[in-house]
């Protein structure tokens, strides 16, 4: 086993307490390497890379750990990992941060990728590759950027999770997941925030949550047996937020519920295959809803409190099933259905709504 600890800008006298202009490069190979960067000051740099010589995979390496603290301003760290069991952390506090994990090589599991940072103007960039992978993102500031890619390979291919977790202002997670059984995590607090979850697989699920005043949020998925959930403005005020989840596969379930109190709110799900499950709550003015199902045993309901409402279902297919339900002023509520089977209840309670509904065979 190897170990490299580096502390650079630390107390080294009573006249110079902290260093700047530090730079720290560790390059490491083999197996059960123990790399630890310490940086206190102004404009560090630091890179770690971790590779080994595992038999049969000479460019893989297993059981690295690479740890990276970064204190003050300006401060980029880069770790690249190879191989299995390898555990990359990067804990960032301070202004214009830049944080950079990669791991894998060929069919690379069970690896863990953490980034925090504190401060503003930071960006995360996570990358894995194949499965069993676990991937932290945690920003606590203004303008900072997330972004996380997975995918999982046919080896195992027991799926990937991904976790990001903004508090402030400007904020923007972007995760991508490419595989089987893979879950993807957004959790914003703040003004401005935008989250965007791409999945491509099988059994995947998505989830976001945001506060505060005009976050958006759009998650896409493409597969079978995916779920898609969207939480906007949770048991609180504010306005202005935007939700889209495209599915396209079967067994899919994706409901928004921009709750309580949201203003200026827009939903808009589309669903291509079958049993598809769509739902849409939303509280507060001007919110529309938009719901698009093809395919058989599909169901939507949507349910709007507030003024001037509007709601579009549509339905291609046989056995399905549409409920709006909206108590308000000027709600407009539209449902169109083409096949065998369907059924349509629509409730509008309060002034000057309109409701037309279409069913064919």
């Amino acid at each position: 086993m190897k170990k490299v600890i580096l502390s650079i800008a630390l107390v080294f006298s009573a006249v110079c307490v902290f260093a700047q202009n530090n730079n720290s490069a560790v390059d490491q190979t083999g197996t059960a390497n123990d790399a630890q960067v310490l940086q206190v000051g102004v404009e560090n740099g630091s890179k770690v890379i971790q590779s080994g010589k595992v038999v049969g995979n000479p460019l893989t390496g297993q059981g690295n750990e690479a740890i990276v603290e970064q204190i003050g301003h300006k401060n980029t760290s880069l770790v690249k990992q190879a191989g299995d069991f390898n555990l990359g952390t990067v804990d960032q506090t301070g202004n214009h941060n830049d944080a950079h994990i990669d791991q894998g090589v060929g069919n690379a599991q069970e690896n863990e990728a953490i980034t925090y940072q504190d401060g503003m103007h930071n960006t995360a960039s996570q990358k894995q590759r194949y499965d069993f992978n676990l991937a932290d993102v945690d920003q606590r500031g203004n303008r900072n950027e997330a972004y996380q890619s997975q995918s999982s390979g046919p080896n195992q291919s027991a799926g990937n999770e991904a976790y990001a977790k903004q508090t402030g202002k400007h904020n923007l997670i972007d995760q991508m997941q490419v595989g089987n059984r893979n879950g993807a995590y957004a959790y914003q607090v703040g003004n401005h925030n935008g989250s965007d979850m791409d999945q491509t697989g099988n059994d995947n699920s998505a989830y976001t949550r945001q506060g505060d005043n005009r976050n958006e949020a759009t998650q896409t998925q493409i597969g079978n047996k995916n779920s898609a959930t969207s939480f906007q403005n949770v048991l609180g005020t504010g306005g202005g937020n935007y939700s889209l989840q495209t599915q396209t596969g079967n067994i899919n379930s994706a409901f928004v519920d921009q709750s309580f109190n949201s203003s200026n709110s827009s939903a808009m799900q589309n669903q291509v295959g079958n049993d598809n499950d769509a739902f849409i709550f939303q509280e507060g003015d001007s919110n529309t809803s938009y719901q698009t199902q093809m395919g058989g045993d599909n169901n939507a309901t949507g349910f709007q409190l507030g003024n001037n409402n509007l709601s579009n279902q549509m339905q291609t297919g046989f056995n399905n099933f549409s409920s709006v339900s909206q108590n308000g002023n000027n709600n407009n509520a539209f449902t169109s259905q083409t096949g065998l089977g369907h059924i349509d209840v629509t409730t509008q309670m309060g002034n000057g709504n309109i409701s037309n509904v279409t069913q064919g065979n």
